[in-house]
């Protein structure tokens, strides 16, 4: 029982950096966006990967 929240707790904190990367997996992110809305290409970042 004591053990519940610190599960929680962690899985709030793993759960937001997978989002975040996800995100940025689907979006157009380099060092001149990074502090400007990404724009949203969907799955063309993988279809370059695919393509090499």
């Amino acid at each position: 029982m004591f053990a519940l929240p610190a599960a929680i707790f962690l899985a709030v904190l793993s759960l937001y950096p997978m989002l975040q990367l996800f995100r940025m997996s689907v979006s157009a992110v380099g060092s001149a966006t990074l502090n400007r809305p990404w724009e949203f290409v969907g799955l063309d970042n993988f279809a370059v990967g695919l393509d090499e």
